[in-house]
């Protein structure tokens, strides 16, 4: 599959080149300036993923709370230190003692449990980590399990830490509804223009990766709900009706200075 992908780039570049001969050119830089929107992106996009993975298993999706993930956002700072169930310090506090029970309403299952952490540090794709919590017996048990109603989930970047990227999600089961408690939804994202596909109004390299997420989710076969409409419109930038690897070429050319407008016809 590899190998026909690169296959098909090689074919597609020549197609690019062909097309796009007479684009005013430009110098450009990509917009680093956008990395803190990535950030929230990531972590929602990583919702969006739990909830979808629980509804293929029939068990019910979980409502993101704003304060769980202010925790969450504070459990992957901490594991940037210690990468542990167990909080940084002496007294070896365990990941729980985050929770403020004079907030919550907590329910315990049949075993006395009424909350679960699932960690990981080291890949900056949601999709890889993802998988590594999905291959883990352990971990994908948390995330499918049907006792919980409620979820933060947080992605931090330290630059100066070990892991460098840290993925952290926090669940619980509550009595009552929580404050500003929402469905995650992959509609939320509203491209600002074409190749704007994480909608925070920049064409840049975190849009070219999610292209080529897309492509490969084609290949694979577990494409759906990756783009909602306004995505897939954003993304398909030789409008053709539909997105491939010269769509992808296309954005890279636009990202690295090479073409100065974006979409382009071929008609």
């Amino acid at each position: 599959m590899l190998s026909s992908l690169k296959k098909t780039f090689s074919v597609f570049s020549a197609l690019i080149l062909a097309v796009t001969f007479m684009i005013v050119y430009r110098p450009a830089a990509v917009d680093s300036a956008a990395y803190p929107g990535i950030l929230d992106e990531k972590s929602e996009q990583l919702a969006v993923m739990i909830n979808n993975a629980r509804i293929e298993a029939g068990v019910e999706p979980l409502y993101v709370v704003p304060y769980l993930c202010e925790l969450s956002a504070l459990r992957a700072d901490e594991c940037t230190e210690r990468f542990d169930h167990k909080r940084p310090g002496d007294d070896d506090r365990n990941y729980d003692t985050i929770l403020d029970q004079n907030i919550l309403d907590l329910v315990p299952d049949e075993n006395g449990v009424a909350d679960a952490e699932i960690i990981a540090a080291g890949y900056s794709s949601v999709e890889k980590t993802f998988q590594m919590w999905k291959d883990s017996p352990q971990h994908w048990s948390a995330i499918l399990n049907p006792h919980w109603t409620h979820m933060g989930v947080a992605y931090l970047y330290d630059a100066d830490s070990v892991g460098k990227n840290y993925w952290e999600a926090l669940f619980i089961s509550n009595a009552v509804p929580m404050d500003g408690e929402y469905l995650p939804d992959v509609n939320k994202i509203v491209p600002q223009g074409a190749g704007d596909l994480n909608g925070d109004g920049s064409v840049d390299t975190f849009d070219f990766i999610l292209s080529k997420q897309y492509i490969l989710h084609k290949a694979d076969g577990t494409l759906s709900n990756f783009f909602n409409p306004l995505q897939t419109q954003s993304a398909d930038l030789l409008v053709d009706g539909e997105i491939t690897i010269a769509d992808i070429l296309l954005l890279d050319r636009y990202i690295h200075g090479q073409i100065s407008v974006i979409p382009i016809t071929l008609y």
